[in-house]
């Protein structure tokens, strides 16, 4: 009953996991509606905003984008973005936000705009003292660009947008005179006398400011300079310095006749922080990568059909300031805006920008070239090193051997004095130590012999280990039941070299579990037991025969005649003689500098105690 139960939660689990997944792949692809609240239909934020749509409704996002037909202006926008009405609006960046708003991307960079009578006098802001002046629509941003411009300059003692907000009526002061319009057209007030000043934040060389002023012969327009940016940058960190080019509006004659200093201010995309992630990423993806189609009305650079006329007319509905779109300054805060930036906007960003090695590509080319040579040295210096340790490690080598010939060959003499004095109680343990220190001398002369097949060590490391070797078979073959201790040395010899060999491969083998268990996060070490490994029997067997088959016989014949004392009293003479001359060879590496004067230390420690046992 109690799987019956376990299957059946599987089999629930399973299903609504199924459930869900269809849930949230039906809310993906179920289209998404946005409205944008961008200004008034002859905007550049309009026009824009009126191209994104059709950009977006047409890229098969699932997504639809539709355009307020009109509104005053960023101050509205941001209220109607703020009351979830919208859940996208263009505003100028020095127009405080809602905090519901969030940054989408920085659009282009409209001017602060003071356009005026030419025979009005004024050359300057501080003319415009008595003036009568358009101010522009209450809801819009203008209006509070134009209060800030005016309280600067000390031209206004009071906040006028406000009192602005809830007259809409003519207002004026005892300095200067301003003119509610109650048409949507400013421009056409200005021109039709009504009013010696009207203000814009628009970009330089907008279309309606060109069509309804400048190209208005009756309206006989200019435009003034508007100074100290810096200064009101400080109080207002959105505003920057900017420049209207000479003949922006027209070129001849140019209109304006010199490049005028002015402010400029960022035209900010923004959406609802309630927006979904995705939608907002798939929307920066398209204004980022369609540029061109925002910019001339055509894609990518199919600006020409073949035989017909070009697609993609300069006409005044479309928005070449669309080229000036950017990312935000800064993706970790504010993104430089003071208004933090929607999570859709920057994971789309995260997303292009270049890897660290991409960014730092060429600064590690040139690193890399400068370290080459000195990591080479480097290398070149820690081999050195290795191959003078390896060296010294050679002569410790032949040392411990030779201290270990030194204990077999008195257990060897032991064993024939314990045969003439018919000692057998003595005799088991004096085999077993021959066979462990003669097997032992007999492994390190297989591992020399492979050493010197591959050019790591010298012939005069083989031929003592040979001789190690030969000294002490010359003395165990005085033993009666010399062949029977062989046969046991090759086989504990073959038996040691399994040993090391499955132990360096079962390392090898926990190293790879090890690196295993840490990739996958297993807290607890598998309980693998390894099997035991070896290496072709009769190959091992026949090298280490071969090798002592090498030295077997070659014993002098006077050693026959000798006693057991006398016999280990010569070939310890034999030995210190051998000490002796591997110290030497030392040395003369030491001098020659094939090994360091630290590991010649370790070795002369190791060699001044085997010195002292050797009899």
């Amino acid at each position: 009953m109690t799987m019956i139960k376990y299957k059946s939660r599987l089999i629930i689990l399973f299903v609504l996991g199924l459930l869900i997944c269809s849930f949230i792949s039906l809310f993906r692809n179920q289209k998404q509606y946005l409205v944008i609240a961008a200004g008034k239909p002859n905007g550049d934020s309009f026009i824009f905003a009126k191209k994104l749509e059709q950009v977006v409704n047409n890229s098969n996002s699932n997504i639809e984008l539709s355009v307020l037909k009109r509104t005053d202006g960023t101050q509205e926008n941001l209220e109607l973005l703020k009351k979830g009405r919208v859940q996208l609006a263009m505003a100028q960046a020095d127009i405080p936000a809602p905090s519901e708003a969030q940054l989408v991307s920085l659009l282009f960079p409209d001017v602060y705009q003071l356009i005026v009578k030419k025979d009005s006098g004024i050359v300057s802001i501080l003319d415009l003292k008595g003036k009568r002046v358009v101010l522009p629509p209450s809801g819009g941003g203008q209006i509070q660009s134009f209060d800030f411009l005016m309280e600067h300059y000390g031209l206004l003692n009071r906040k006028l947008t406000k009192y602005y907000i809830e007259h809409d009526f003519k207002y004026s002061t005892n300095k200067y005179k301003f003119y509610s319009v109650e048409s949507s057209n400013p421009d056409k007030a200005f021109c039709a006398g009504q009013a010696d000043v009207v203000f814009h934040v628009r970009r330089a060389g907008n279309y309606s400011i060109r069509n309804e002023i400048f190209k208005n012969k009756h309206c006989n327009a200019k435009l003034i300079p508007i100074e100290q940016a810096k200064a009101m940058k400080i109080e207002h960190p959105d505003l920057d310095e900017a420049i209207i080019p000479k003949g922006a509006y027209q070129g001849n004659p140019p209109i304006p006749d010199r490049d005028l200093p002015t402010i400029s201010v960022n035209r900010l995309f923004l959406a609802h922080e309630s927006v979904d992630k995705e939608v907002i990423r798939k929307i920066t993806k398209i204004l980022y990568e369609h540029r061109q189609e925002l910019v001339y009305g055509c894609k990518d650079n199919n600006i020409f059909e073949e035989n017909q006329n070009p697609t993609c007319e300069y006409k005044e509905n479309q928005v070449p300031a669309a080229a000036f779109i950017r990312r935000p300054d800064n993706l970790s805060g504010a993104g430089g805006t003071g208004r933090p930036i929607h999570p859709g906007a920057k994971a789309y960003y995260q997303k292009e920008d270049p890897t660290w090695f991409e960014r730092y590509s060429g600064i590690m080319e040139v690193l890399v070239a400068i370290a080459f040579p000195f990591v080479s040295w480097l290398v070149l210096l820690f081999r050195e090193n290795a191959v003078k340790k390896n060296k010294a490690d050679d002569y410790i080598l032949e040392v411990t051997a030779l201290m270990d010939a030194e204990e077999s060959i008195k257990a060897a003499t032991s064993l024939l004095a314990a045969y003439k004095s018919n000692q057998i109680d003595a005799m088991e343990e004096l085999r077993f130590n021959i066979i462990n220190k003669t097997a032992k001398i007999l492994l390190c002369t297989q591992k020399a012999q492979n050493a010197r097949n591959k050019g790591k060590i010298s012939r005069e490391s083989l031929k003592s280990f040979r001789k190690t070797l030969q000294i002490t078979v010359g003395v165990i073959e005085q033993i009666p039941e010399s062949e029977e201790i062989f046969n046991a040395i090759v086989q504990k010899a073959k038996k040691n070299m399994e040993k090391e060999h499955n132990k360096r491969l079962r390392n090898q083998l926990l190293s790879l579990i090890l690196i295993w268990e840490q990739s996958l996060g297993i807290s607890k070490t598998l309980n693998i037991k390894i099997p035991y490994i070896s290496q072709t029997q009769n190959q091992m067997e026949k090298s280490l025969n071969n090798i002592l088959d090498r030295v077997k016989g070659k014993a002098k014949q006077q050693l026959k005649n000798l006693e057991p004392s006398e016999l280990l009293k010569l070939e310890s003479k034999n030995i210190r003689q051998d000490l002796e001359a591997i110290f030497k060879r030392s040395v003369n590496a030491l001098v020659e500098e094939r090994i360091s004067q630290d590991s010649f230390q370790s070795f002369r420690v190791v060699w001044q105690i085997a010195v002292g046992e050797v009899t």
